[in-house]
């Protein structure tokens, strides 16, 4: 792997490894995570970027999406090169990228350090908006005239870049002069906003949060209500289904009786009639207890169910309402199995977001394994936070 003029320090960040600045190059280095092609990461080096935009980088709540806004889709103004392929090993060197032979420059061509350059005199250097708008157009104006076609043009050029390298600095001083009271001003302001409206969505979060669990509370109640008249009722056709059967068992007792009275009145007959005839006592006796059977009383037996009974005719509970105040329903997700999630909504990574957008476009009919959807009632929101 080749080795860097800057530490590079690791950051939080998804998209970003470790970040590094080189503060006499204006130069930020940047390694990216590591890939099936560059498994240690590789490194790049970005040009033209000042210590402010390479802090405002660092600092920022995501480092990866202010890199994306400030370097990446500003490409033409900070030039880039690939100082590390990420490879783990040194470059090899090849016939394609062995350089052709040359001349070496003379002995006096050489690049000067930069304790031997003298900073611009203050004085020289504007301090307001426009003056160093001016000056920024011109150096840039009478840099990129400069010819470079002789050792002697070189070493000039050299000692150019190194005069605009220290006017630079002295001109970023005074842009950070002219920064840092809007700085100052806009965090006093974002301070201010986040005080005053947090107050008013605690506020607003509080009452909020009230009402719901009032309305949690008589939907509750409404349903125990409902429940309570469920039972009764089952109860009361529980009741009637057991008188019904034990009426019926009574009748079906009578009508059995009321058969066994009657043969045995038959039987006395039978046997008075066979006494006259002659017949003997032995047959008289064996008539009056063996008598004929006697067709019983149809019984009719219960309905096997009630007719369906109407809902029960109780009196809802009023919820009140304020014309303007309204609510919807939130349909939200819980992961309780993280292993059954297919890898159509994983893809090697848990992706919550795409869980929640099938959530929110299927709702209670997402179906996902692994997933559990659930819904809540909220307050509707009908204004947006700028």
């Amino acid at each position: 792997m080749a080795s860097l003029a800057v530490e590079l320090k690791p950051v939080q960040s998804s998209r970003i490894a470790a970040i590094g600045y080189d503060a006499e190059g204006f130069a930020m280095y940047v390694k990216f995570p590591p890939t099936k092609a560059a498994p240690t990461g590789k490194v790049f080096r970005y040009e033209n970027v000042s210590e402010e935009i390479f802090d405002d980088i660092v600092n920022a709540k995501s480092i990866g999406t202010e890199f994306n806004r400030v370097i990446v889709q500003n490409a033409d103004k900070f030039s880039y090169t690939c100082v590390d392929a990420g490879t783990g090993v040194a470059p090899s060197v090849t016939a394609i990228d062995t350089p052709a032979p040359f001349d070496p420059l003379p002995a006096d061509v050489i690049t000067m350090p930069m304790h031997q350059i003298a900073p611009p005199p203050a004085q020289d250097i504007p301090a307001d908006p426009d003056g160093l708008k001016n000056r920024a157009i011109a150096t840039r104006t009478e840099a990129t005239a400069i010819v470079i076609t002789t050792a002697d043009e070189c070493q000039a050029a050299q000692r150019e870049a190194m005069r605009i390298r220290e006017e630079r600095k002295v001109v970023v001083a005074r842009l950070n002069a002219i920064k840092e009271p809007a700085t100052q001003a806009w965090k006093a302001a974002c301070a201010l906003f986040n005080e005053v409206d947090g107050r008013y969505a605690e506020a607003e979060k509080f009452l909020d949060d009230g009402i719901m669990a009032y309305r949690a509370d008589v939907r509750r109640r409404e349903n125990e209500r409902i429940a309570a008249e469920n039972r009764r009722r089952a109860e009361q056709e529980e009741a009637a289904r057991k008188a019904q059967h034990e009426e019926f068992e009574r009748q079906k007792r009578a009508a059995e009786e009321d058969a066994a009275r009657r043969a045995a009145v038959l039987a006395q007959q039978d046997a008075a009639e066979a006494l006259a005839r002659g017949a003997s006592p032995d047959e008289v006796q064996e008539i009056l207890e063996n008598p004929l059977p006697v067709t019983v009383r149809h019984v009719a037996p219960p309905p096997l169910a009630f007719a369906p009974a109407p809902p029960p005719s109780i009196e809802p509970l009023a919820i009140p309402k304020v014309q303007g105040y309204s609510t919807t329903t939130e349909w939200y997700f819980e992961i309780t199995d993280e292993s059954l999630i297919p890898m159509s909504y994983d893809f090697f990574s848990l992706d919550q977001k795409k869980i929640n957008a099938r959530v929110q476009a299927l709702k209670q009919h997402a179906n996902i394994p692994g997933v559990l959807v659930r819904s809540r009632e909220v307050p509707r929101k009908n204004t947006s936070r700028k």
